[in-house]
């Protein structure tokens, strides 16, 4: 089977890489580099607050609330929030938008909450 011709906005190749194509980064691309000490310690200081009060940290905290307020201000303004998985981050974004339709029913069952038998 031959591969149909790929063209997009920055190559345009016969066949896949896999198949013996052109690469499409030449180079290996750079680590993320996303943790160094200053990280660590942050870390660190989090988990030394739960040993010693005995109280597990979660949503909502001090730590939560700052890291999302430095995080809105780095994109420019607005809002941010931390939720606990993409389900949760889609459900927020999409009530962000106030669409019309949503009726509570709709709102409950997306979030789960199910009708008292």
């Amino acid at each position: 089977m031959k591969a149909k011709s790929s063209s997009c906005c920055c190559c345009t190749t016969e066949k896949l890489a896999i198949d013996g194509g052109l690469k499409a980064c030449a180079t290996p691309v750079s680590p993320r580099g996303l943790f160094g000490q200053r990280e660590k310690r942050a870390v660190m200081a989090l988990f030394d607050k739960a040993i010693a009060t005995g109280q597990a940290f979660g949503y909502n905290g001090v730590e939560e609330e700052a890291y999302c307020r430095e995080f809105a201000e780095w994109l420019g303004g607005g809002y941010a929030d931390g939720v606990n998985s993409g389900t949760t981050a889609v459900y927020v974004a999409l009530r962000a938008l106030e669409l019309r339709g949503w009726q509570s029913r709709d709102r409950d069952a997306a979030a789960g909450i199910r009708p008292r038998a």
